[in-house]
């Protein structure tokens, strides 16, 4: 088997049809040497579909119409289930559906993704559900749903690679109103722009001790392709070596057996690992994370007074931190100059055109803790969140990132489920965005 390319888009009935976007799809599927396939979403109103001018409409795309149920590998399909398009979260209740289908491409006028949980027990990765985006113009009801989904209408699609292996990856392809921007390229209905640079790659969590080879090499692999101006680092430091959470645990300990020192040279040389891999003028920036403040917590609550092993680095540390120094970034370089690297606190920001890549995602508001939908609510969709290590796109547009760790981890039950995944989000000159998913 050969690797298969699609570009899947949807039309809502009776809307009219963006044709520029479309036109810019089709060069992208051109150059790509990739399938149109455009689905239609369930009608606003039984008569839609009864329109003469609906029809019309539809000439130009009739050739590249799909239906639900079509299967563009044995472990991806188009979803079967039609779509309202006023409901606001159009992921909501599918576990069960997905739990038989698995992985699925929904016809949707937005862009969201969600992963549901798979069994530990035979190491399987989770399966996702995509929603399209659409060429349709913004067509809805005018209720409380309606009106909001309007303010998320989404024109674009999604670009899909399936394997030889049966391995597959979706990015997301969105419309700016006058092109789209894909990878390195940008593309418009008469032209196409090369060698474009990234903004960003916002990198999942890595707790270092136990990064996935395979899916730190994919990562690495996408800063080489895009060469970002900037990349985001997520829980970095997982310090596994002095945490709260492995506290009076001591077999735990004696089987991880890393010291502070140890930790924070591990951490180091992952970093610089990413530094030599990117053109010379990427900043790196480590996000203010819960992992990050476990250093914090254990220097504020002096436990390092009765740890004989890392006694004598921590006493440098607490003084560091005593002075106004953040003492991760102090532990950091002693190892490594780390001269592009950044580490953050809470209240640090980078932005584009709006969207906020320095957000952990962890904190809610009023002290509760965050989760993918609070936090997309605070922003407004304009943010790029981790933490949860389950790559989604909210319905409010936030985008979250996975992890990079492996998917079965330590201390994870392997009888139990997960919805950890393999990603990372690549943040175009315009802001826009795709989370590359690795399944």
């Amino acid at each position: 088997m050969t690797t298969k390319r699609y570009i899947v888009t949807s039309v809502i009935p009776n809307a009219k049809i963006d044709k520029e976007c479309f036109k810019t799809l089709q060069k992208i599927a051109a150059v790509k040497k990739a399938e149109i396939m455009v689905i239609e979403t369930a009608p606003n109103f039984t008569t839609d579909l009864k329109v003469e001018e609906y029809h019309l409409e539809l000439e130009p795309i009739k050739e590249y119409l799909t239906t639900g149920g079509t299967k563009l590998s044995e472990k991806l399909m188009i979803s079967t289930i039609p779509h309202n398009i006023n409901v606001i979260d159009p992921l909501m209740g599918l576990e069960t559906y997905m739990a038989k289908k698995g992985n699925i491409i929904i016809p949707f006028p937005r862009h969201c993704m969600k992963m549901v949980h798979r069994t530990l027990k035979h190491h399987k990765a989770p399966r996702g559900a995509w929603c399209t985006a659409t060429i349709s113009e913004p067509y809805y009801k005018a209720t409380k749903s309606g009106i909001t989904a309007f303010e998320y209408h989404t024109k674009g699609g999604i670009f899909v690679e399936i394997n030889a292996d049966d391995t597959f990856q979706i990015r997301q392809l969105e419309w700016d109103g006058k092109g789209i921007y894909d990878l390195t390229s940008y593309y418009t209905p008469e032209s196409t722009k090369t060698g474009i640079r990234a903004f960003a790659v916002c990198t999942p969590d890595s707790h270092v001790p136990f990064v996935n080879k395979t899916a730190k090499n994919t990562i690495q692999s996408v800063i080489r392709m895009v060469r970002p101006h900037n990349v985001v680092h997520n829980d970095v430091f997982d310090a596994v070596s002095i945490s709260h959470h492995t506290e009076g645990k001591y077999l735990t300990k004696a089987k991880i057996n890393l010291t502070l020192a140890e930790e924070g040279k591990l951490t180091s040389n992952f970093l610089q690992d990413f530094v030599k891999v990117s053109p010379k003028d990427t900043q790196h920036f480590l996000v203010g994370s819960n992992h990050h403040d476990h250093l914090d917590r254990y220097l504020d609550e002096g436990r390092y007074l009765k740890d004989k092993v890392n006694h004598i680095l921590s006493l440098e540390l607490a003084l560091k931190k005593a002075n106004g120094f953040n003492p991760l970034e102090s532990l950091l370089r002693k190892f490594n100059n780390l001269d592009n690297v950044k580490v953050c606190n809470r209240d640090d920001s980078l932005k584009i055109n709006g969207v906020e890549l320095l957000c952990h995602g962890d904190s809610g508001s009023g002290g509760s803790r965050g989760t993918p939908k609070s936090v997309g609510v605070v922003y407004g969709g304009d943010v790029v969140t981790a933490h949860t290590h389950s790559p989604a796109i909210t319905a409010t547009g936030s985008y979250v990132v996975g992890t990079m760790t492996d998917l079965v981890m330590p201390y994870t039950p392997h009888d139990g489920g997960s919805n950890w995944a393999h990603s990372t989000v690549i943040v175009y000159p315009n802001g826009k965005r795709c989370n590359l998913v690795f399944v």
